[in-house]
């Protein structure tokens, strides 16, 4: 069960809900985003943000070429150059 804001919200006369901003910092949801809406057993439903999202940080990654595909995961750059420092640096480098 995730965390709670304590916020509730109406759903509007076109079916809308406002995502709290916390939530939406917290995901970093930015205006235009997709998600996506599953339904569980007993009603309770889940919102995922729909994207590329670096298998490491967690950092939305927006554009090609700032990021390579690995199967289904993704990697940012950052985190490629922080992963090949660290590899070279180490006892296993041949």
């Amino acid at each position: 069960m995730g965390k709670s804001t304590g916020v509730s919200r109406k759903i509007d006369e076109l079916g809308r809900v406002v995502i709290p901003k916390e939530i939406r910092r917290d995901l970093e949801l930015d205006d235009g985003d997709s998600v996506d809406f599953t339904v569980e057993p007993g009603g309770r439903i889940v919102i995922q943000k729909v994207g590329i999202y670096c298998a490491i940080c967690g950092k939305k990654l927006k554009r090609e070429g700032t990021y390579i595909k690995l199967g289904t995961k993704a990697m940012c750059v950052d985190c490629i150059t922080t992963a090949n420092a660290a590899y070279k640096t180490s006892e296993h480098n041949v």
